[in-house]
């Protein structure tokens, strides 16, 4: 299914290429469903997009300092390898975390929003969830409720190519990121054909 869904984006981006871009504001207009992006996914994005250059300056000397511990039997090897465990990889962490995570087009993927094409770019809404004051009592048996919250747009000259990530699409926007998974539209074809639609938006851009 993902190799399948993989397919169907890099043929819309092709095709966008050879299509001149024109978006107008009597377009139809193009709204994915609600959904936010788990925890673990957010971060290994993070680390995907901005941190995978540290990787392999922090894996080689942990990996090294286990070989030569084992080798020699020396501790000092192996307390360098845990220094870079637990010291460094939590610093590379943090520095994710403070630079890009708490940027507004990156946390958003955690809370619970859609997206909506508009001529200009990308509109996103955020939905905060409402519980009723006679529902205090007994929140746990509550339906959800969600109402719309804080609105923005990410304009297309902000957005950059996009990569494709299992059965979803992460695309750069500043110094955060856009994840549209495939749940969050009907079926692989209308997401084919939201990818496109954002792909000649770019495109405008670039040729404006």
């Amino acid at each position: 299914m993902c190799r399948c869904f993989a397919v169907r984006i890099m043929k819309c981006m092709r095709n966008s290429r050879n299509v001149e871009p024109s978006l107008g504001s009597e377009e139809e207009e193009y709204v994915s469903a609600k959904f936010k992006m788990p925890a673990k996914s957010l971060f290994g994005t993070m680390l995907m997009l901005y941190g995978r250059w540290w990787l392999p300056v922090c894996a080689v000397p942990l990996i090294a300092g286990i070989v030569v511990w084992s080798i020699t039997g020396d501790l000092r090897w192996l307390i360098v390898s845990m220094m870079f465990l637990f010291i460094v990889l939590p610093m590379i962490a943090a520095l994710l975390y403070f630079n890009y995570g708490l940027q507004r087009e990156c946390f958003l993927n955690a809370v619970l929003h859609d997206v909506a094409i508009a001529s200009d770019g990308l509109v996103i809404t955020l939905y905060r969830r409402v519980l009723e004051e006679d529902d205090m009592d007994d929140a746990e048996d509550t339906e959800e409720k969600w109402e719309k919250g804080y609105i923005f747009e990410i304009p297309y000259s902000q957005l950059r190519p996009f990569h494709i990530v299992g059965s979803a699409v992460v695309i750069p926007a500043g110094k955060g990121f856009i994840w549209l998974p495939l749940k969050a539209f009907p079926s692989s074809d209308a997401m084919s054909r939201f990818m496109q639609r954002i792909s000649q938006g770019i495109a405008s851009r670039r040729y404006a």
